[in-house]
């Protein structure tokens, strides 16, 4: 899904980014969850638009796009610092990806003029 654009990988290492991309998604959602924090949480950047960068160093495939997260929160939710926590916990536990996160209280989204 990510790499369909991507015509010069095998099915096999498109499978294997694949993987790696779906894992630190499906972390960062059990993660904001188990701490309770109601938020929507966007891919966007290369990822979102299929058009990742990787590279091949001695045989192993690997991202070099950042996953850009844009994380939508609620003003009421008084959590600013959990919030930044579990970023902290996800960027932490994939450490060998850049993981960015642009924070976006609800009630700016419509002032947004990037998306």
């Amino acid at each position: 899904m990510f790499f369909d654009k991507c015509l010069f990988l095998s099915d096999s290492q498109k499978d294997k980014l694949e993987n790696d991309v779906r894992c630190i998604c499906k972390y960062a959602n059990q993660m904001f969850m188990a701490n309770e924090l109601c938020v929507a949480l966007f891919l966007s950047g290369s990822l979102a638009r299929r058009e990742p960068t990787y590279k091949i160093e001695n045989n192993k495939i690997t991202l070099a796009s950042d996953l850009d997260f844009v994380l939508i929160y609620d003003e009421n939710i008084n959590s600013y610092k959990s919030i930044s926590e579990v970023i902290k916990k996800i960027k932490d536990k994939f450490n060998y990806y850049d993981c960015s996160f642009s924070l976006i209280e609800r009630g700016q989204l419509m002032q947004t003029t990037s998306f």
